[in-house]
């Protein structure tokens, strides 16, 4: 089992060639790719609803939605920069963001899910698709963040009382890529 280590470091470059893309020349990049993929995931995944507050009433579901739909895309920007500027630090990342995803309840489950919206949502913002390379790339890039993330996300510190909702995650699989989500999903 590997995590970021393993990659290719000509697919994290090709990865991050994408994510320059999208975000330079998409249109309202920074407000448009959170809702974005949020939108893409509960239309793939829909029991992933449950983390952002739809059992809580709307507005608690709304109110989880913008924020996260806000910060997602300065997460996903701020990992991408600290791969390249400040790979030194990346552990203490992703424990922290592990600590963060199990406090918000979310199950390693979901991070397939995730991953295929937010390659799709890359795709709305580029003017030709992504080619099979760059697919494969995407795939072992976000595999691998999401690898490491989960290493750090302590199930005893989520809550699970619809165990049943979420699927087992192969971790070996989510390591090599986004496994069985594809992105047309």
């Amino acid at each position: 089992m590997g995590g970021l280590s393993t990659v290719d470091p000509e697919l994290v470059g090709a990865v991050l060639e994408i994510w320059d893309e999208c975000r330079f020349e998409g249109e309202d990049f920074y407000n448009q790719f959170g809702p974005r993929v949020l939108q893409r995931l509960f239309e793939i995944h829909e029991p992933s609803k449950k983390v952002f507050g739809i059992d809580e009433g709307p507005r608690v579901f709304e109110a989880r939605c913008q924020a996260h739909a806000k910060s997602l895309v300065l997460l996903v920007d701020g990992v991408f920069q600290m791969l390249t500027n400040c790979p030194e630090q990346m552990d203490q990342v992703f424990q922290q963001l592990g600590a963060k995803h199990a406090q918000a309840g979310v199950h390693p489950g979901l991070f397939p899910h995730m991953g295929a919206a937010i390659a799709h949502t890359l795709q709305t913002f580029m003017e030709e698709e992504l080619n099979e390379d760059e697919v494969m790339a995407w795939g072992q890039v976000y595999g691998a963040l999401a690898f490491e993330i989960c290493q750090h996300i302590h199930m005893d510190e989520v809550d699970d009382d619809d165990d049943d909702d979420e699927e087992d995650v192969d971790m070996e699989g989510l390591s090599q890529g986004m496994g069985a989500v594809s992105i047309d999903q």
